[in-house]
């Protein structure tokens, strides 16, 4: 994405770009956080303008990939719940994961 021809200028030359991805994995076009300075600032954009995305759309989640200089970073879960949606809650019972080396 970040040397797409159909990109701008700035989204192709900036440090950081996003993309986001409906509920079932479709990517659904680039998200603009262009004018992040660091990784926290480009979650925090990218949160928002997935927000955004998703009250235009009418979906309740999608998921949001940051690239810094063409390298992902973790994505970004972006949920909006109306009052008769709940989320699941997690288990206290359960155990934490193991994470091999």
């Amino acid at each position: 994405m970040q040397n797409s021809k159909n990109a701008g200028d700035m989204l192709r030359y900036s440090k950081y770009t996003a993309e986001i991805f409906d509920e079932h994995g479709n990517d659904m076009g680039p998200i603009n956080v262009s004018g992040a300075r660091s990784d926290k600032q480009a979650r925090d954009i990218a949160k928002r303008e997935g927000e955004k995305w998703l009250e235009e759309s009418g979906l309740n989640r999608a998921a949001v990939r940051i690239y810094r200089r063409g390298h992902g970073l973790p994505l970004v879960e972006v949920r909006t719940a109306g009052p008769e949606v709940e989320w699941p809650r997690p288990n206290p019972d359960q155990k934490p994961h193991k994470y091999l080396n």
